[in-house]
């Protein structure tokens, strides 16, 4: 039988789902979409949020220092991925309707990192060209990535020198690229 929330935890949830809603409306807003044209499962955004914090809290509770801002946009961005709570009413060939849960955990974890960036007074910032853009819809589409390797992504973007993020591959294998 499931334990009803902690008062405070269930407001945590509530304003983590509001925020993953703000950042599909900021992306919908930037992408000229209708917001109005997709269903928002609000169970599942409500559950990506609890997993969210739940996962902060075990992390806090074994590792030193405290989870940052950074680690935590990108296990949000994990579950937003996971869960799919945004989805288009209609079926079309739009590439950003289509891949538009890949938008908003994309611009969640950037989100994360440029607030990082403020609370240490930093002036960098991170640009990503369209192409880049791609690539990284691309791997969260279809690559198997875990909560620590969506971390770990993050964190290398939030360490970036500050140029343009293009292409991602850096590296060739015999088998093709790495």
């Amino acid at each position: 039988m499931l334990q009803p929330l902690k008062p405070i935890l269930a407001e945590d949830v509530l304003n983590l789902t509001a925020a993953m809603h703000r950042v599909f409306t900021t992306v919908c807003k930037k992408q000229n979409l209708d917001p109005n044209k997709f269903i928002v499962k609000t169970m599942k955004l409500s559950e990506a949020a609890l997993r969210t914090l739940r996962r902060a809290e075990f992390y806090n509770q074994y590792h030193k220092p405290r989870m940052s801002e950074v680690k935590l946009g990108a296990i949000l961005a994990f579950w937003v991925l996971k869960y799919r709570p945004f989805c288009s009413r209609i079926i079309k060939d739009d590439y950003t309707s289509e891949h538009i849960n890949e938008f908003v955990a994309i611009n969640i974890m950037l989100h994360n990192i440029e607030r990082s960036y403020q609370e240490i007074n930093s002036t960098k910032k991170l640009s990503i060209t369209f192409d880049g853009y791609k690539q990284l819809v691309y791997r969260l589409k279809n690559w198997d990535l875990s909560k620590e390797g969506l971390m770990t992504l993050a964190d290398i973007l939030y360490n970036f020198d500050g140029t343009k993020i293009d292409f991602l591959d850096t590296s060739f294998s015999t088998y093709g690229r790495t």
